[in-house]
């Protein structure tokens, strides 16, 4: 992987996550009964789903009803009842599922998670070829021989990273920050480039 591949890899990848979040957080609003009671002006807040000009409205009277996919029920059967053909029961008819939200959203932390992840070892790969630092204890090591900038922002996403990677109670990520994460990856992976394979090689073997 060079430099050029690296980065069509990560542009793409991230214009692909923001799309996945701008239809999954339209979807997410049209069933929010809250939506529809407390603040109906969030359904028209991008991103969110419109009509056509000159077709019908989107109905905004009442909330819509999501009908969940097969993999949606399995995972719910097997993750309450241990077993993937038999489904939870409720006195009330609901079951509740207690996950982190954000502004309202389920959606919002996911996937901005997921993002930070994705976009952190995709540069990860890359700088581990140009021999640069890749967890922090070796960027420790490198802090004389690179910029402090270039060492504060590497440390801020690593630690980022592991705490959303291995901290159950990590403060949920928003889509802001996946994307300015994004931006440093880039950052970061464009400053070791310039360092130069060489020169990062030599200073990984004098650390030896």
């Amino acid at each position: 992987m060079n430099l050029e591949s690296y980065l069509d890899y990560a542009n793409r990848s991230i214009c692909q996550a923001t799309m996945i979040y701008d239809l999954a957080r339209s979807a997410e609003k049209l069933v929010d009964p809250k939506a529809f009671s407390d603040d109906i002006a969030l359904l028209s807040e991008a991103p969110c789903l419109e009509s056509y000009v000159g077709t019908p409205s989107l109905p905004k009277e009442h909330p819509f009803l999501l009908k969940i996919s097969i993999e949606s029920q399995a995972a719910i059967n097997i993750s309450y009842t241990g077993c993937v053909e038999q489904a939870p029961r409720s006195e009330f008819g609901r079951i509740p599922l207690p996950l982190p939200e954000i502004q309202g959203s389920r959606v919002i932390p996911y996937v901005a998670k997921m993002v930070i992840i994705e976009q952190f070892e995709l540069m990860k790969k890359y700088i581990g070829l140009l021999s640069a630092p890749i967890n922090k204890k070796q960027l420790d090591k490198y802090k004389s021989h690179i910029s402090t900038d270039l060492f504060e922002v590497h440390c801020e996403i690593l630690e980022r990273r592991n705490a959303l990677t291995h901290e159950l109670n990590a403060s949920p990520a928003s889509m802001k920050e996946a994307v300015e994460f994004f931006n440093s990856c880039l950052w970061i992976s464009k400053c070791y480039f310039e360092l130069g394979e060489s020169n990062l090689r030599q200073v990984a073997l004098s650390l030896k």
